[in-house]
C-alpha cells in the first residue's frame, strides 16, 4: 500500500493543523504496520522528520496553501508519485485532486463564523476568499472516498451546515499525548524569559475571534480585588496578524504587565507552561476537538471551558464548565479552583483519566486501517 500524505502544513508555526500533521506523521513513523508513504513537504519543513525509516520518502511540493498555484500545480505533483491513494489533512483539496483520496475536516468554523475569521482585508476580497474556500470544500466532500473528523459533534454538523452528505465519515479522535515525553525547559528559564513572576492561568490558540480570549482577559481583570497578582499567559501563533496585535493590545491595556503574549513556543516551553499553570482556560465558542485542553490535562492542570460545541463530548466530566460567552462565569470557575482544593484535585484526577484515552498511536493505526480498506 502506497499512501501519499500532504505534509506541507507540518510544524507548529502553522497552528493547530500544523501541529496535527506533525503529530500524526511521527505516529506513523512509530507504527509497526507495513506500508509505503510519500510525504509531500515544503522547503521550510523538509528536515522536520529526521528519524523516519525506509517506509517513507519525501517529495518536494513547495506550493503555498489556499492559492491558485495549489489548485493548478499540486495535482500534477501528486500524480507523479503514483500513489494508491492520498490523504489531505485539511479542507484545502485541489479541485482536480487525483482519486481516491481521504480528507480530514477538523471543524466547520469557516461556515459558522462567516466574516469573523478574516483580518483587515477589504470586505469584497474577504468574501471572495471565503466563497472560494467553501467551493473547494464542497467539491472535496463530494469527491472524497472518505472524510475523517475528530468528534461526533463535527460529524453531525456536516450535512446541516454544508448541505452535503459525504460518502463516508469516520470519527477518529486525535491524540493528546505528544508532549507527554517531552523534556520541559526549567521553569526558572521560562519564567525569566517572559517575566511571569506570579501564579497564572494559561490559554493556547490562535487569535481568531471565535476563541474569545478577550473574555478570559476580562475575567482575570475582574478578580483584581481578590487575586491582584493573578497573571494570564497566552501562547499561540500570531495569526491572523491583525487580530493578534489587537488581542495583545487589549490584554496590555486591561491587565498591564499581568498579560503575557508568548507567541508560538517550542514544545519544551509549552510543556513547562502547561505544567506550571494554575489552570488552563478556554472561552472558545466553537471547536472541532479540544487538543490544548487535553494536553493541559495530560500535565495534571485543571481545565475551565464553556459548555459548548465538542467540549462536553471530548472532555466529559473532567473540566469546570462555564456559561458560553460569559466572563463572569469564567471568573467564578477560577475562584472555585482557588477556594476549593477538593475541586482542584477532582479536576486533576479526572483530567488525567480522560486525557489518557486520546493517543496519537491509536489515531494513526485507525487511519492506516481504513487506508487499507479504501486503497487496496
Amino acid at each position: 500500500m502506497h499512501i501519499g500524505f500532504d505534509a506541507r502544513f507540518a510544524g507548529i508555526a502553522q497552528g493547530g493543523v500544523g501541529r496535527y500533521v506533525e503529530r500524526v506523521v511521527k505516529a506513523f513513523g512509530e507504527s509497526k504496520t507495513q506500508f509505503t508513504m510519500t510525504l509531500f513537504l515544503r522547503r521550510s519543513n523538509w528536515d522536520l522528520f529526521p528519524h523516519l525509516d525506509g517506509r517513507f520518502r519525501r517529495v518536494l511540493a513547495d506550493v503555498p496553501w489556499y492559492g491558485l498555484k495549489e489548485q493548478l500545480v499540486l495535482p500534477t505533483v501528486f500524480r507523479r508519485s503514483h500513489c494508491d491513494g492520498y490523504h489531505l489533512p485539511h479542507f484545502n483539496v485541489p479541485l482536480w485532486m487525483p482519486r481516491p483520496f481521504v480528507c480530514t475536516l477538523h471543524d466547520l468554523i469557516m461556515w459558522e463564523e462567516t466574516g469573523a475569521r478574516v483580518s483587515t482585508r477589504m470586505k469584497a476580497v474577504a468574501r471572495a476568499k471565503e466563497y472560494g474556500m467553501k467551493l473547494v470544500v464542497r467539491r472535496a466532500l463530494r469527491r472524497a472516498a472518505h472524510c475523517v473528523v475528530p468528534s461526533q459533534w463535527t460529524a453531525d454538523r456536516i450535512k446541516p451546515v454544508t448541505g452535503i452528505v459525504p460518502r463516508r465519515v469516520s470519527v477518529i479522535p486525535e491524540g493528546a499525548d505528544a508532549l507527554a515525553h517531552v523534556t520541559p525547559r526549567p521553569w526558572e528559564e521560562v519564567r525569566a524569559q517572559y517575566g511571569i513572576d506570579s501564579q497564572y492561568v494559561l490559554c493556547v490558540g490562535s487569535a481568531y475571534q471565535h476563541k474569545q480570549t478577550s473574555l478570559i482577559i476580562d475575567a482575570v481583570a475582574s478578580l483584581s480585588s481578590v487575586h491582584p497578582r493573578l497573571h494570564l499567559v497566552h501562547a499561540g501563533p500570531a495569526h491572523p496578524l491583525s487580530f493578534a496585535r489587537a488581542l495583545e493590545e487589549y490584554g496590555r491595556n486591561v491587565l498591564g504587565n499581568r498579560y503575557h503574549e508568548v507567541g508560538a513556543v517550542p514544545d519544551e516551553t509549552l510543556t513547562t507552561l502547561y505544567r506550571n499553570a494554575f489552570a488552563y482556560v478556554s472561552a472558545s465558542r466553537m471547536e472541532g476537538f479540544a487538543l490544548p485542553a487535553l494536553e493541559a490535562m495530560w500535565h495534571r492542570t485543571p481545565v475551565i471551558v464553556p459548555w459548548v460545541s465538542c467540549f462536553p463530548e471530548v472532555l466529559g466530566d473532567a473540566p469546570l464548565y462555564t456559561t458560553p460567552g460569559d466572563s463572569a462565569s469564567i471568573a467564578q470557575a477560577i475562584v472555585q479552583l482557588l477556594k476549593s482544593p477538593d475541586t482542584r484535585a477532582r479536576c486533576t484526577e479526572r483530567g488525567t483519566i480522560v486525557a489518557s484515552q486520546y493517543q496519537w498511536s491509536r489515531h494513526a493505526e485507525s487511519l492506516l486501517q481504513f487506508y487499507t480498506s479504501l486503497f487496496l
